[in-house]
C-alpha cells in the first residue's frame, strides 16, 4: 500500500487540511500544515530506511510558507485592543512590570524555580 504513496496523491490531502477551519472559524495555520509535514515526512523516511519505499512522496509536496507570529507587547492598548475585537495576538509578551507582578505573586509558590532563569 505504501508505494501507492506519491507526491500526486498526497498533495490534495495537503490542499484538504489547508483549506479546513478552526473551531474559532480561522483556516488552518500554514505553520500548522508545515508541522503535519514534518510528521510525515518523518515517518515516511522511516519506511524509506527500511526499504519499503523508494523516495519520500513527502518531499514533493507544495505547501504555502508559513509565517513567523510577531510578538506583540502586552501593554494597555494590546489588552483594549484584545477587549474590543475578540483577537488575542498569535504571541503576547508581558511588559517588565508585568513580568515582576507575576514573579512577585507566585513568589511563595513550590513551582516558582519553573518561572525563573536560575
Amino acid at each position: 500500500m505504501l508505494e501507492k504513496l506519491t507526491p500526486v496523491r498526497v498533495q490534495p490531502t495537503f490542499e484538504g487540511i489547508a483549506g479546513r477551519v478552526t473551531p474559532r472559524g480561522q483556516r488552518v495555520a500554514a505553520a500548522t500544515v508545515q508541522r503535519v509535514r514534518a510528521t510525515l515526512r518523518t515517518a515516511l523516511n522511516t519506511a524509506v530506511r527500511e526499504r519499503l519505499l523508494p523516495s519520500n512522496p513527502a518531499n514533493g509536496l507544495r505547501l504555502e510558507g508559513g509565517q513567523n507570529a510577531r510578538p506583540v507587547v502586552w501593554t494597555e492598548q494590546a489588552v483594549a485592543d484584545w477587549r474590543s475585537s475578540g483577537v488575542r495576538p498569535a504571541v503576547a509578551v508581558w511588559t517588565v512590570e508585568q513580568t515582576r507582578a507575576f514573579l512577585d505573586q507566585v513568589s511563595q509558590d513550590r513551582l516558582y524555580d519553573c518561572f525563573t532563569w536560575r
